[in-house]
């Protein structure tokens, strides 16, 4: 529930823009909502954490899907390159090879807030700051049932391409282009020192090592 960085992100992006408010009182819901009457903001009660925005993400008829997250702050020329048959992100990480320990550390990580020298294919892609064409998931409507476990977009969404066949590319960008708004409870924060749940998904789901 973050109503004042919420309207900061809101001034950096255009377009037929939904918004997932998660926890919101009635007084910030109808803030947001006042301030950006052309927006279609839902009420969202955080059962899977940053994962309840999939539960809407069928929504719509554009050409492309953009996810957002409401502590960053966009370029005016955020999309310039568009997608065709791969997921695109500024955001990403290739997972160490084999069994890991530590799904936050046992990886390498290509930050949206730091430059990136040239485009590389990922394992994980940073939900925050992908788009992809629509018609590339036929069934991206059913994405929010596989969510078991809250707080884990970027590795439902990658895992689901994965199984499509679906590439997904963190796009060359420079360090600064895509801005942080300084939010300390971020999901990295909350998580980097208590990821049992990603570590196990990656284990047994993504390596297909079984029981962990």
């Amino acid at each position: 529930m973050r109503p004042n960085t919420v309207i900061k992100t809101l001034g950096t992006l255009q377009g037929n823009i939904t918004v997932i408010c998660n926890n919101y009182s009635d007084k910030d819901f109808s803030f947001v909502k006042e301030l950006y009457p052309e927006v279609n903001f839902i009420r969202g009660d955080n059962t899977k954490g940053c994962s309840e925005k999939l539960k809407y993400i069928g929504q719509g008829n554009s050409e492309y899907i953009a996810m957002c997250d409401d502590d960053l702050l966009y370029p005016r020329d955020y999309f310039t390159r568009l997608p065709e048959k791969e997921i695109f992100s500024y955001h990403g990480s290739v997972l160490k090879s084999g069994r890991i320990t530590n799904y936050y550390k046992d990886r390498k990580v290509y930050y949206c807030l730091y430059e990136v020298h040239s485009d590389v294919n990922v394992d994980i892609i940073g939900s925050g700051v992908c788009i992809f064409r629509r018609d590339l998931f036929s069934d991206v409507d059913k994405l929010y049932n596989y969510v078991k476990h809250p707080n884990m977009t970027d590795i439902y969404l990658s895992y689901f391409a994965r199984l499509k066949g679906i590439k997904r590319v963190v796009l060359k960008h420079e360090r600064g282009w895509i801005k942080s708004q300084g939010v300390k409870d971020s999901i990295h924060a909350s998580h980097k020192n208590n990821c049992e749940q990603q570590t196990m998904f990656i284990n047994k789901i993504w390596n297909g090592y079984g029981y962990v």
